[in-house]
């Protein structure tokens, strides 16, 4: 297991490299001059003189490979450069925002897991009955509806027309409601029907029949023998789900202005704050390759299988 570990961790140094790399050679392919943009967000127009003093000072007329190993020295020493915008370190903007990234993420997986596990398994024993079929077909709608019209809807009915909660984030609980349900919601109906198939698919299993017929009670064998098996599958999604979140949903937090790291990346993005953009590419390798390395370990200790094969090598 150490050695797999091991193994993994090399590949993240491979996949960081690789990714950032290519971030770097796409964005030296764009038309629009990141000084000229700087002034800009300002509201100032710049002069010839002033646009190359700003391109000598944040290192944009050296040679790609100069710019970028200079840029990759500074994250090894952990200075991730300044925003051309308003020269605040990157590091310093991150970590400003990622409390905010974090508690949406947290309250998003945790209703998910809170609502779609019961109900997976409700309408897995009650199968093809009616609340299966109308879970059913209330799950497939909601998870046909795409990201940024669910964001729209639940504005709209909880926020224009009963006024439950502020339209605009303020950063409080009351804020918090509207942009974890908008993500919520479509992760709440994708989770339930592969909580339903993965259950389903364990019932159907021979050994079931075989604790049957030896008298194990229903309760127990869902409880002890069918869920456990379950859920290796459904940890695959709550690991890519971690990663989606933690990188910070864009359009959720852009809509209701919810300060999290998908938001200040739009803004980057707008503003072509290279930087900022390259810093963002860095943090989703990171979260997705460390997210999948836990969710293999999570196999490790779920599935005995895997724990006897490394003991026989």
């Amino acid at each position: 297991m150490k050695r797999y570990i091991a193994q993994r961790l090399l590949q993240l140094i491979i996949v960081i490299i690789g990714v950032t790399f290519l971030t770097f050679f796409v964005t030296t392919l764009t038309p629009s001059d990141a000084a000229e943009m700087h002034f800009l967000s300002m509201g100032i127009l710049p002069s010839e003189e002033e646009l190359e003093a700003t391109r000598e000072k944040f290192g944009l007329n050296d040679p790609f490979l100069l710019r970028y190993f200079n840029w990759l020295g500074g994250v090894i020493r952990g200075d991730f450069g300044q925003s051309l915008m308003d020269q605040e370190s990157i590091m310093t903007k991150f970590l400003r925002k990622l409390p905010m990234t974090l508690i949406l993420t947290g309250a998003t997986l945790l209703l998910v897991v809170i609502v779609s596990f019961p109900l997976g398994v409700f309408i897995a024993v009650y199968s093809n009955r009616l609340p299966d079929y109308l879970t059913r077909l209330i799950m497939f709608i909601g998870n046909a509806v795409p990201g940024f019209w669910m964001s729209l809807m639940v504005m709209y009915f909880l926020g224009v027309q009963l006024k439950l909660f502020p339209i605009i984030g303020r950063g409080d609980a009351e804020s918090l409601v509207m942009p974890m349900l908008s993500l919520a919601i479509p992760m709440i109906c994708s989770y339930t029907r592969q909580v339903r198939t993965a259950v389903l698919e364990e019932l159907s299993g021979d050994y079931i029949v075989g604790l049957r017929s030896r008298g194990v009670g229903e309760g127990r064998i869902l409880f002890a023998h069918v869920l456990p098996n379950a859920m290796i599958p459904i940890v695959n999604m709550l690991g890519l789900s971690l990663g989606g979140l933690l990188g910070g949903s864009t359009i959720v937090e852009s809509i209701y202005n919810w300060k999290g790291i998908g938001s200040m990346v739009v803004g980057a993005i707008g503003n072509r704050d290279y930087p900022i953009i390259q810093c963002y590419v860095l943090w989703m390798s990171v979260i997705y390759v460390l997210s999948n390395l836990l969710v293999d370990i999570s196999h490790y200790f779920m599935d005995p299988q895997l724990r006897i094969r490394e003991t026989v090598r």
